[in-house]
């Protein structure tokens, strides 16, 4: 089994979309695919369950996937440590990693796609941050990172920061602009391609801030390049 932890430059950035995506793409070359969002924060009530909208958008996208798995869902839509503190369900790096120890061997999958909430120095509590985790899973990082302006500063410095606290499999994922590249955006997939090696390049879609629950059948990346990634099977 294959671990790949989704993280991004900031919140929004897309990280669900190419979560999705990615549990898609692997599926369909007819890998075992199965997908955790560890800490969900926002949940969706719906009657007395409380729905994890990203679980539910991957899932909608990606339904040949053996398995998927929330961990902790949370109402508040804010940082994971403060909405543990203030609705007093204190998260626990090792309760995490048994969940998840656990799904996988149950699902027995080839990858297990692990999606983050927010960026990767997000804190979990008063000791772990999100790359904690990352680091505990022996996870290849994916980084999702727009090819807009403003990108080279926010990628360099998540590439850099995972890079420091031991975590060196790294890749990245880009979401192009709704628009047609301009030279800065150009130039911007250039110098990112050689921060960390690209393993797809993603149309614009709006995601979960729009209506639609699922990624579109004919949702396809511009470019990928699985064969440049040390962990394809």
């Amino acid at each position: 089994m294959k671990t790949l932890f989704i993280t991004g430059t900031g919140t929004g950035v897309g990280k669900t979309v190419a979560s999705a995506w990615l549990c898609r793409e692997l599926s369909e070359q007819r890998h075992k695919v199965a997908y955790v969002k560890p800490i969900q924060t926002g949940g969706i009530p719906c009657g007395e369950v409380l729905l994890s909208v990203d679980l539910e958008y991957v899932k909608a996208s990606a339904a040949k996937m053996v398995g998927t798995l929330c961990c902790m869902n949370f109402h508040i839509p804010a940082s994971p440590h403060l909405v543990a503190e203030r609705e007093n369900r204190p998260i626990s790096l090792d309760h995490l990693i048994e969940k998840m120890k656990a799904f996988a061997d149950e699902t027995q999958p080839d990858y297990l796609v692990v999606e983050g909430a927010g960026g990767i120095a997000v804190p979990l509590n008063n000791q772990d941050e999100m790359h904690d985790l990352c680091k505990a899973l022996n996870a290849h990082a994916i980084v999702v990172s727009s090819s807009a302006l403003g990108t080279l500063n926010h990628s360099k410095l998540t590439i850099n920061y995972l890079q420091q606290h031991g975590i060196d499999q790294i890749s990245t994922i880009l979401m192009r602009p709704e628009s047609e590249l301009e030279v800065i955006e150009k130039d911007n997939l250039l110098r990112l391609t050689q921060m960390a090696p690209n393993l797809a390049c993603l149309p614009h879609y709006p995601g979960l801030d729009s209506e639609k629950g699922s990624l579109p059948e004919d949702f396809q990346a511009s470019e990928t390049h699985f064969e440049l990634m040390p962990w394809t099977i």
